[in-house]
């Protein structure tokens, strides 16, 4: 596994909420340069509002990526493949075109997180 910066990864999640944040209001006619321009804030103050919760989600995605190395949390071929068909139903596409898209690597490893995840929750214990 390559060692990535946290920080790059902070830059990355936010630059990503960004481009959510524009989708979503495309449909309403607004657009980032606008929201800028209407409020007067500077695409540094407009991506700080979302370093806060960036932040928490690296963390969280690093810590399930660590637990799952620790507990040998592996993604089976078969549930790759389902990953994909999946998106490429979600999205309308091909499945070709899906795997020319993202990685094998990548989906593995985000579905090792998904097992993580499941793996942390299933074995909760909330203290009342």
């Amino acid at each position: 596994m390559l060692f990535r910066s946290p920080e790059v990864m902070y830059e990355n999640r936010i630059t990503e909420m960004v481009r959510d944040w524009e989708f979503r209001n495309r449909y309403q006619g607004i657009t980032v340069k606008d929201y800028l321009k209407y409020t007067g804030a500077t695409m540094d103050q407009f991506r700080d509002n979302f370093r806060e919760a960036a932040t928490k989600q690296i963390k969280l995605r690093l810590a399930l990526e660590k637990i799952a190395q620790y507990e040998n949390i592996e993604a089976a071929e078969e549930e790759i493949d389902k990953h994909y068909a999946d998106l490429a139903e979600e999205h309308k596409m091909e499945v070709e075109k899906v795997k020319n898209i993202i990685s094998a690597e990548a989906l593995s490893e985000d579905i090792k997180v998904e097992k993580a995840f499941k793996l942390v929750k299933d074995n909760a214990e909330i203290a009342s």
